[in-house]
């Protein structure tokens, strides 16, 4: 028998917590309540649903179809509450509320310029940042756990269960330490590049799946001698001279300007790659999501433009 109009906005808020940390401990930590607390209260809201919520396996929560239905439902009534504080706001004036972003790991080089740049704008809006890799990225974008989603590749059909607007070019180089003898060449052919030992990002990472597109489009197979979780990592392999790489120029402008990486000059680089922030398509935008969509169309591409440009 279901009891849905005793559900609680407590009970959504701990469900939601649930779902997004994954266990019910780190939902307790999350909320500073007890794990027992925690357990009660998602009991009660399977209680007054009708249905079990989630099944057990191992340690991990594996959502039933009622949990999976209840979670957009859950989010819309946040949503809705969070559109409604933001609107009787903007009655006074005031841009306030909470902005959940998440990003692939590429975005966090110029990400916080943007955010700052934003934050000093509208004082009054709190944001949060989830950087990750694509593969991560992509599964929050399926479970709608944010506002809005930052990505360095175009997204295929069968995950465009969204809305994508282009923000600003994403330049992807070929990079070695400034020692390397293809540093002194110019316009290196795809075919030189053969014999090179190349640091790669993990397998299903925007510049991984680009890089396979790009050679074997090209029908080139080259020497791939490491695999690496993050871009710090590729870059510092390449800085020890175990090989070249491939990422996004926004990735390693830093280290050219301090002379410790250097762009190789290779036909049809840098490619011309595109940012791209997504929307949720089944849910409206609010507020506050939309006032950084409009910020980052205007203000920060011209941040991004600028920090090329340096």
């Amino acid at each position: 028998m279901r009891y849905l109009n005793h559900i609680t906005l407590r009970h959504l808020q701990i469900f939601r917590a649930v779902v997004e940390k994954g266990s019910f401990s780190s939902a307790a930590e999350h909320l500073n309540l007890t794990q027992p607390t925690i357990s009660l209260q998602i009991k009660k809201l399977s209680e007054l649903v009708g249905q079990p919520l989630y099944v057990l396996d191992g340690k991990r929560i594996v959502l039933t179809d009622a949990g999976r239905e209840l979670v957009p439902t859950s989010q819309a009534i946040d949503q809705s509450l969070e559109d409604f504080a933001m609107r009787l706001d903007e009655l006074q004036g005031l841009k306030r509320g909470h902005l959940t972003l998440a990003a692939v790991s590429s975005a966090e080089y110029f990400l916080p310029r943007i955010l700052g740049a934003f934050c000093q704008r509208y004082p009054q809006i709190t944001v949060s940042i989830e950087i990750s890799n694509r593969t991560n990225i992509l599964q929050r974008l399926d479970q709608r756990m944010d506002d809005l989603y930052i990505f360095g590749q175009i997204l295929s059909p069968e995950q465009l269960k969204a809305d994508m607007i282009e923000f600003a070019d994403n330049p992807v180089v070929i990079f070695a330490y400034p020692e390397h003898p293809l540093c002194k060449k110019k316009q290196i052919p795809y075919a030189d590049l053969s014999e090179e030992p190349f640091i790669l990002r993990e397998a299903g990472c925007g510049t991984e799946l680009l890089f396979k597109k790009l050679f074997q489009d090209k029908n080139i197979v080259l020497n791939s001698r490491l695999q690496l979780g993050s871009n710090q990592a590729v870059k510092q392999a390449v800085m020890g001279k175990l090989g070249i790489s491939m990422l996004s120029q926004y990735a390693i402008l830093n280290d050219v300007r301090l002379n410790q990486l250097k762009i190789l000059d290779v036909q049809g680089f840098p490619t011309q790659d595109k940012w791209y922030l997504v929307a949720p398509g089944e849910r409206r935008l609010s507020i506050v999501a939309t006032t950084f969509q409009e910020f980052l169309l205007h203000e920060g591409r011209q941040i991004m433009k600028e920090l090329l440009a340096c």
